[in-house]
């Protein structure tokens, strides 16, 4: 979170996030998780953009930059009136980023985004507007994109935060719904990280944390929606 916002002119925002204590809570805990998988965890894959839930929700500036990503990302489609799939390459050439998206999967149909909410959404947006302009849904069904496996504690603890910000259908709530305590600011977020460099460290100094759990996409993990982790 404090990576976001690096500089005065993002202070208020910063402020801002700090004082929801469902943001704080929900970057903790993404924090703690995506700690636990390294580069070489991810396998870059084509993923069912259905199926894919996002984790926090789109505001403040992230709005209109959303909006611009969905209006580039429409001009593809209509240039691609056939294309099932968009990839990565032409991703991050319309989205105007080169940090691509990164989902975590618990099983086959249970993704939740760990980095790239927003240009998921803008995916999602183009394709509402597709319909809208053209009175046809647009083939365009997957993204390729990088996921690592989660283990079911890990899916729970991101849904759980996740359900702050969206329904159970995954769509964005008009404001955070939680029962967390009202308070929040530096505190929590420094304490937050602080427990999860601890908790690291303990688990990779302890025999007892490691097991054999794979983190790497099986290359038909997507051929079967139900198959079991």
């Amino acid at each position: 979170m404090l990576s976001k916002f690096g500089n005065f002119k993002a202070l208020p925002r910063l402020l801002t996030a700090i004082a929801c204590p469902a943001r704080v809570k929900r970057h903790n805990t993404s924090a703690w998780i995506t700690g636990k998988i390294s580069n070489t965890d991810y396998t870059l894959v084509h993923v069912p953009i259905a199926a894919i839930r996002s984790q926090h929700s789109i505001d403040g500036e992230a709005i209109e930059k959303t909006a611009q990503r969905a209006s580039r990302i429409l001009a593809w489609m209509k240039t691609n009136p056939t294309d099932k799939t968009i990839h990565l390459d032409a991703m991050n050439f319309l989205a105007g980023s080169t940090g691509a998206l990164k989902i975590g999967c618990a099983s086959a149909d249970r993704l939740i985004t760990l980095d790239g909410v927003g240009r998921l959404e803008a995916v999602r947006q183009a394709k509402v507007e597709y319909l809208k302009e053209t009175g046809q849904p647009h083939p365009l069904e997957k993204i390729e994109c990088y996921a690592a496996r989660l283990k079911e504690d890990e899916y729970e603890s991101l849904y759980r935060t996740s359900s702050y910000f969206r329904d159970e259908a995954g769509n964005q709530l008009d404001k955070p719904e939680h029962d967390l305590v009202p308070y929040s600011g530096l505190p929590r977020l420094v304490a937050g990280q602080a427990l999860n460099l601890a908790r690291h460290s303990i688990e990779s100094s302890l025999p007892s944390f490691s097991d054999n759990f794979s983190r790497q996409i099986p290359d038909d993990y997507f051929s079967a929606p139900h198959v079991q982790t």
